[in-house]
């Protein structure tokens, strides 16, 4: 079984502590390196092979959200998961644009952490259960696309199933709201990345908040 390779960044060596011993009991995952500032990160970053970092927004000497932009200039398919005391938008805004694929609250459960490691190293996006569909406060316009969408000419289905990426709704949960196979919205989504030349779901993600597909205010 191949294992996904974690970072864990936070300048507090408590909570380092507590989600290695987390991660050491998942079969799946392994602790590739660990971090107590931005800088740190990005050193690791150039030397360890890594698939998913965890990463704290309070960060010394370079905070998360400018450490999380310097890192995917580097790794452009790095996943990164924030982990954050902040309940606030316009963190979640940034992360977004930036390229994160996972924003969680600190209170999360040690469940969902996992969860949530596993799907941003599956390609999909994750919120957190306490980033609530009222806290996210999104605005989806279904009705008026950018032009640029109706440009690449989508089908129904596939705006469809764009509307529900930008959401930040797993495949699974796409295919149980339209009724269709996991497979069927994967391939919908190869074909939207293909038509919009996007390279993965976290661009596709900022794509949708630049042309105000999915706008969060």
């Amino acid at each position: 079984m191949k294992k996904i390779k974690l970072m864990l960044a936070d300048d507090h060596e408590l909570i380092r502590s507590g989600a290695r011993s987390l991660f050491q009991q998942a079969p799946d995952i392994e602790i590739v390196g660990e971090a107590g500032t931005g800088r740190e990160v990005l050193g690791s970053l150039r030397t360890t092979p890594t698939d998913v970092v965890l990463l704290d927004i309070e960060m010394p000497d370079l905070n998360g959200l400018e450490a999380a932009r310097l890192a995917l200039d580097l790794q452009p398919n790095l996943a990164i998961v924030l982990l954050t005391m902040y309940s606030d938008t316009h963190y979640l805004r940034k992360s977004l644009e930036i390229g994160c694929r996972g924003y969680l609250l600190k209170q999360s459960d040690t469940h969902e952490l996992v969860e949530a490691i596993r799907q941003v190293a599956a390609g999909e996006i994750y919120f957190g259960g306490g980033v609530s569909r009222e806290f996210l406060r999104m605005s989806v316009n279904r009705g008026n696309l950018n032009p640029r969408l109706e440009s690449h000419k989508l089908s129904r289905r596939e705006t469809e199933v764009l509307v529900h990426i930008a959401e930040g709704h797993s495949s699974k949960e796409i295919a149980d709201r339209l009724h269709i196979s996991v497979r069927t919205v994967d391939t919908h989504r190869s074909n939207i990345l293909h038509k919009l030349e996007l390279a993965n779901t976290a661009q596709l993600v900022r794509y949708a908040i630049k042309h105000k597909i999915v706008d969060l205010n």
